[in-house]
Order: structure tokens, then sequence, then C-alpha cells
């Protein structure tokens, strides 16, 4: 009975030594996260202004960060969107709920897009 454990006791030591280095190797100091190659992103422009409002909002943590890259973020081109028109009803509403708290803010995004879906006629909705 010992013998057949043997074998599933070393590919399970063997698997967890594994996943133990490969955690570490992964591991990165805190703020020292790569920046990405803007001109092999899709959209290069955008990436770039991403860079430049994470350098603007480097003292904000959290919730607050997020919401500081969002509001120094330019829209973006809706002309280069599959669904232009949701894309357009998106920065709609983004404007109209730029000044709502972060704990408000997706209240307000949904209440906004909610209410020109309503307003446009042939949705089905």
């Amino acid at each position: 009975m010992d013998k057949p454990m043997i074998p599933l006791l070393r590919s399970s030591l063997g698997l967890s030594v594994v996943l133990l280095v490969s955690t570490f190797a992964q591991a990165q100091p805190p703020g020292k996260t790569p920046t990405p190659d803007c001109a092999q992103a899709r959209d290069p422009a955008r990436c770039e202004a991403r860079q430049k409002a994470r350098a603007a909002c480097i003292q904000h943590l959290g919730e607050n960060l997020r919401q500081c890259i969002q509001d120094h973020m330019p829209p973006p081109d809706c002309a280069k969107s599959r669904r232009r028109e949701r894309c357009e009803a998106l920065v709609k509403a983004q404007a109209a709920c730029r000044d709502a708290a972060y704990t408000e803010r997706p209240r307000c995004l949904r209440q906004q897009l909610l209410g020109q879906r309503r307003k446009s006629p042939g949705t089905g909705a």
C-alpha cells in the first residue's frame, strides 16, 4: 500500500514546489509595474494617454487612483468602435457623471445609460 502512494506524493510535492517558485518569480516590488510598449498597443495614442494619466495620479491609491485616471483620460474615439452608438452613449454618460463621487458614479452611469436607451427609438428595450 505504501509503494503506490510514493509516486503520488512525489508528484504532489513537485507540483507544490513549482507553484511556489513560480509565485515568487512573478512577484514584483510594489509600484514597480512594467510600462507597456505603446507602439505595440491596439490604440497607441490611448496607451500613451493612460500612461500620462497614471503619472499624474501617482499620489492616489485604490479607488481614488481609479477615479483620478478616469478623470484624466480623454474619451475614446467612437469612430473606431465596433458599437459606435453604445460608445457615444457611454461617453455622454461619463461626461454627465464626471462630478459624481466614486461610490455614486456606477449608479449615475446606469441611470444615464438606461435613460438614453429609453429615449432612442427602435432598440426593442
